[in-house]
């Protein structure tokens, strides 16, 4: 065999015991991504975080742990709206498109599948609540530490794809971890002027605020906050439109009777190609965003709706916040003090 022939076959050797390899290795990567598989009849931990997840879908279904009809018609309701095959089970497509990046200042029904399993399958200890804090990062962090995964205490893709399909193990708590502030976040949102508007919002909703739109923005979705803070003053001024000065009426609260008095309230709209896109397709979109943070939507409102409008509350009333002002505890800007 001549000396070209030996080197010819050599190469091609070397080639299919490459490929090999890279076939092995392909296979043990994709055997890492292991989703389990959830339909009727299926029990346990997992589809509690299942109905959890289902429910951040506005699914409204009883969180007991039991995969029943209930469970079977919201998978497939959601399966449809997602362009997927409805066949009611629960496999890595359903999963993926289910599993929706939480952090620090989230507030919703993921977050309680995130601490569900934390507490109950991982043996952290932990308060179901929906609110993403500090018990809960530090929770993360130290089951990414356990797992081998990027230790930053967002519940990514993969950091769902550990929690829901490795086994169940006691996972020891490490020395509760300080979470990064989120508004250190806030100079990696596309827009200037919601910066801005963002930084003239009470403290306590900033973070949860700058979740909100760089999830959206990550998302595709390029949301600027139109309405932040407005005085009382800017208040009276808006609802004596339509009524005794020109324009249509946009709103029936007067001074006091809006939670962006006390700036816990913000309005958005979608920019495309530099244009707003005031239409419902978009307010749906960002909708489901806000709602996945936990705000309440305007445009879920039956006596007004103001699809624009996100407000979150934190428990507060508005008369209790109005007596504040009216008190004088008010900042140097007009934004009451939080009691």
């Amino acid at each position: 065999m001549g000396a070209k022939k030996i080197f010819k076959k050599s190469i091609l050797s070397v080639f299919l015991v490459n490929i090999m390899i890279i076939s092995l290795f392909t296979q043990v990567a994709f055997a890492a991504i292991t989703w389990p598989t959830l339909q009727h009849g299926s029990s346990g931990v997992n589809v509690y975080a299942l109905q959890y997840l289902l429910n951040n879908q506005s699914a409204g279904i009883t969180v007991d742990g039991t995969f029943g009809p209930g469970t079977t018609t919201a998978v497939k309701n959601f399966q449809t709206s997602k362009g997927l095959t409805s066949d009611g089970i629960v496999g890595q497509n359903t999963w993926s498109k289910l599993c929706v990046t939480t952090q620090q200042g989230s507030n919703n029904n993921a977050v309680k599948a995130v601490q569900y399993l934390l507490k109950n399958k991982y043996s952290l200890s932990l308060t179901v609540d929906g609110i993403f804090g500090s018990g809960t990062y530090s929770a993360v962090v130290a089951f990414q530490k356990a797992k081998g995964l990027t230790q930053n205490g967002i519940v990514d893709l993969n950091t769902w794809n550990y929690l829901i399909g490795s086994s169940s193990q006691v996972i020891s708590a490490t020395t509760p971890t300080t979470p990064p502030s989120t508004t250190s976040d806030i100079n990696n949102i596309w827009d200037s002027y919601t910066r801005d508007r963002i930084k003239k919002l009470q403290p306590k909703i900033q973070n949860d605020v700058v979740a909100f739109i760089i999830d959206a923005q990550n998302q595709g979705i390029k949301v600027r906050i139109t309405d932040g803070f407005r005085s009382y003053a800017e208040q009276d001024a808006l609802y004596a439109q339509g009524r005794t000065t020109s324009g249509s009426i946009v709103t029936n609260a007067k001074a006091g009777q809006s939670w962006h008095n006390f700036g816990l309230a913000i309005d958005v709209v979608e920019i495309v190609n530099g244009a707003a896109q005031y239409t419902d397709a978009s307010y749906a979109k960002i909708a489901v965003i806000g709602k996945q943070h936990g705000f309440v939507w305007g445009g879920d409102w039956t006596s007004f709706k103001d699809k624009p409008h996100f407000e979150k509350t934190y428990s507060y009333t508005l008369s209790q916040l109005d007596a504040r002002v009216k008190a004088g505890y008010v900042n140097s800007s007009g934004l009451v003090t939080l009691p």
